[in-house]
């Protein structure tokens, strides 16, 4: 069922967080790109997409490719969003911007906000603020991050990709101080998690 299918995801990425990735990825169908498709197309998408996320959160720009290649991406305009679109997105995203194209992610992204309308989706908004950070836009990226820590619901990873963005957009302004000062704030909050992956990422991200 559906609801199965939620569960399995969320297990499969707290054990990818938690360092276990050969586990994480046999309960998400499989580190090898090959996910279930048969049943309810939208547990199939939604598998997918949580393989994809996990294997974009671990650095794996292969599986994620092949992946990613096999989801329909969200266009913006009229089209209403559903269930997944905004994960699909940032997926696509941080996928872009690992293989460097800074301005591919920014504009995926764009179309999401845009569409939100003013509503501020944490999730979406720190990819953005990390994708406009990496892109040079720094004032952008600062009103993003900024964004981010007014949202109640902003989880730690929201709130980390935020702080990333905020260090990478002060760094390149020149005010290594506040950037250094933003680095040392998400590690502080990556290390009061189990999520051993972000905590990684943390100490590369200055």
């Amino acid at each position: 069922s559906f609801s199965t299918r939620q569960a399995t995801a969320v297990l499969g990425r707290a054990l990818v967080s938690s360092g276990r990735l050969a586990e994480g990825f046999a309960v998400l169908d499989g580190g090898d790109g090959v996910v279930d498709s048969h049943g309810d197309p939208r547990e199939h998408l939604f598998s997918l997409t949580a393989t994809a996320n996990a294997a974009v959160q671990v650095g794996d720009t292969e599986l994620a490719g092949v992946l990613l290649a096999s989801t329909p991406s969200f266009s913006g305009g009229e089209q209403e969003l559903v269930v997944g679109d905004t994960e699909r997105a940032v997926a696509m995203a941080l996928y872009k911007l690992q293989l460097g194209d800074s301005a591919g992610a920014v504009q995926v992204l764009l179309g999401l906000h845009h569409h939100l309308d003013g509503v501020v989706d944490p999730n979406g908004r720190s990819a953005l603020a990390l994708a406009r950070a990496a892109d040079g836009d720094i004032d952008a990226a600062l009103v993003d991050a900024d964004a981010v820590d007014q949202v109640g619901k902003a989880s730690y990873l929201d709130r980390v990709f935020a702080g990333i963005a905020r260090g990478l957009a002060l760094g390149r302004r020149g005010d290594h101080a506040a950037a250094q000062a933003a680095f040392d704030q998400v590690r502080a909050l990556a290390d009061g998690t189990d999520d051993v992956v972000v905590a990684a990422i943390t100490r590369l991200a200055d």
